[in-house]
């Protein structure tokens, strides 16, 4: 009888993720690989392997504001003024936000972000930096061409 399915997967430095996964199938063909030696068995019982997750296009120094609900009457533009409105300068309360975004993605199996800052400061692209998350911090930029004076309200 056999010992059902198996993976083998090297530690990573994210908490609760996993870096690589080095060998799946049958336990008896699993416990073969030069990696498992040593190994650390763990039962997971009825779970799913899949990778972790990449949310592209995040906002993590807007996470103090929470959801914005959109008045369709009002259009983008209202919506996005109110997320305006309730951003954040100063470095320390930015950078808290930021903090609070990595924390969250991570919990929810988000492991890289392309985090768009749109404060023209670096201090939100060095706080996603010290935490565990990958990607890349992108700095973003309203007004372009002919409509860069509508924005500045």
């Amino acid at each position: 009888m056999g010992l059902g399915v198996a993976a083998l997967v090297e530690p990573g430095r994210l908490p609760g993720f996993m870096a690589r996964l080095l060998a799946v199938g049958p336990f008896e063909e699993v416990v073969l690989h030069p990696g498992a030696s040593g190994a650390k068995r763990v039962d997971l019982g009825q779970a799913v392997l899949m990778p972790g997750l990449v949310n592209a296009h995040t906002h993590l120094d807007l996470t103090h504001i929470g959801p914005v609900d959109y008045n369709p009457a009002g259009g983008f533009t209202e919506w996005a003024g109110k997320i305006l409105r309730g951003r954040r300068y100063e470095a320390g309360p930015l950078r808290e936000s930021v903090l609070d975004g990595a924390a969250r993605a991570l919990a929810g199996g988000v492991v890289a972000v392309g985090d768009m800052s749109g404060d023209w400061q670096t201090g939100p692209i060095r706080a996603v930096q010290e935490t565990c998350l990958l990607g890349v911090g992108y700095l973003e930029d309203f007004g372009m061409g002919g409509r860069q004076a509508a924005t500045s309200d």
